[in-house]
């Protein structure tokens, strides 16, 4: 299990219920997907639209991570749980 939703089962999620971790999984992912903020970005001498750069990403994730299921969520814990997404 892995740390954020251990932290969060722990704290007495509003996911209670049966199946309560792919919820918290699809939760995650959906605050993700609705809001990271997309901009232009350059690599080299490419420029890239309606894109976002990893440190970007992994700073503003963390902090909706810590406002819907737990303020101590870390940075380390981000990374890798966007790094499940990838994989995923």
């Amino acid at each position: 299990m892995g740390d954020l939703l251990r932290a969060s089962l722990a704290n007495g999620s509003k996911f209670s219920e049966p199946y309560k971790a792919t919820k918290l999984w699809l939760e995650a992912v959906a605050i993700f997907r609705r809001g990271v903020p997309l901009g232009k970005h350059r690599k080299q001498w490419k420029s890239y639209e309606n894109c976002f750069i990893a440190q970007e990403a992994i700073t503003w994730y963390q902090s909706q991570l810590q406002v819907a299921f737990d303020p101590a969520i870390t940075r380390k814990q981000t990374w890798t749980l966007l790094q499940k997404f990838y994989k995923a």
